[in-house]
């Protein structure tokens, strides 16, 4: 499946089956707790032939990037922000972004990839 993967909005959802969502964490797979971890986690499962133990943000981001080069440096609205674009804030880069939202914001996974598939990621 993961080969039929070509938007960072499909790599969130495959992923989401089976990363249970965690805020403040990347991508963890725990005896007690299972494998959970935050949007971009997921995504970063989704593609991921192997799983560490822990990953963190910094590393998934790079993975990802890899399989979707278009996303670095990428700057995109940030929904949630629209009050703050007077100070400079309204854009993010996707990773920011993702985790804005997901752990400072509430959003679902399914919503954030909602989202990105909107704008075409």
């Amino acid at each position: 499946m993961a080969d039929k993967i070509d938007s960072l909005s499909k790599a969130i959802r495959y992923g989401s089956l089976f990363v249970k969502p965690e805020q403040a964490t990347c991508l963890s797979n725990n005896v007690d707790k299972g494998i959970t971890g935050c949007a971009i986690g997921s995504a970063f499962y989704s593609i991921s032939k192997d799983i560490p133990k822990t990953t963190n943000t910094g590393m998934a981001v790079v993975e990802l990037e890899c399989v979707f080069p278009w996303l670095q440096g990428l700057r995109i609205t940030n929904p949630a922000l629209y009050q703050y674009a007077f100070q400079g804030r309204k854009y993010q880069g996707w990773a920011g972004l993702i985790t804005d939202l997901f752990d400072n914001h509430d959003w679902t996974n399914d919503q954030i990839a909602d989202y990105l598939q909107e704008i075409g990621l």
